[in-house]
């Protein structure tokens, strides 16, 4: 009876641990999420695995994300974030990772086509609709003419890890541009873990 109620007791304080764990992880990324959308680069490269600074020096990288968001051809603005699911915690040769998918909704605001004629604006806005139909799909692409304007809803996601060798909670994007710089920080066994887990 006795090792029955200590079964249980560790059962549930691991499960317990788990779930404190899940809320440092979700309070984090959405830390991180809100430097996204009030486009302060230093708070976002604060966030960024130190090992992305190996390919992409930080001055750079932080210069680019500068010159993006001062840009006088286009601005984007971040309007929401939202996190839709973090994974079990993995643990693997003393770092731990999480994989987390998220959906954002931006608007992207073409600054360069205010002065030009209305047709022109027109014909601009429709073939950038439709450019980032195909991208992102149909339904994730709406038109705000008015302000010259997309409002583009996306799908992405990201890895998150932990070491003590570093602060708290770091993270980057798992897309298709980043392959190189994951394949460097994301042991193989683990995408592999997460990759059979998401199907």
């Amino acid at each position: 009876m006795q090792n029955l109620l200590l079964k249980l007791f560790v059962c549930f304080s691991l499960s317990l641990y788990a779930q404190v764990d899940k809320k440092t992880i979700e309070a984090e990324t959405l830390k991180y999420f809100g430097y996204v959308e009030t486009n302060n680069s230093e708070g976002v490269i604060n966030y960024m695995h130190p090992k992305v600074f190996e390919t992409f020096p930080k001055e750079q990288m932080k210069a680019g994300m500068d010159k993006m968001l001062d840009s006088k051809e286009m601005k984007i603005k971040f309007l929401s974030s939202k996190i839709n699911n973090i994974t079990d915690i993995l643990e693997h040769d003393n770092s731990s990772y999480v994989n987390i998918d998220y959906t954002n909704t931006m608007k992207m605001i073409f600054i360069s086509e205010k002065e030009k004629p209305v047709e022109d604006q027109k014909v601009f806005m429709d073939f950038m609709k439709q450019t980032m139909k195909s991208q992102f799909g149909e339904e994730n692409v709406t038109l705000d003419a008015e302000h010259l304007a997309l409002i583009i809803t996306v799908n992405s996601n990201l890895y998150a890890v932990y070491n003590v060798s570093f602060e708290g909670w770091k993270f980057v994007g798992n897309d298709d541009a980043m392959t190189s710089v994951i394949n460097t920080i994301i042991p193989e066994k683990v995408r592999a873990a997460f990759n059979k887990k998401q199907k």
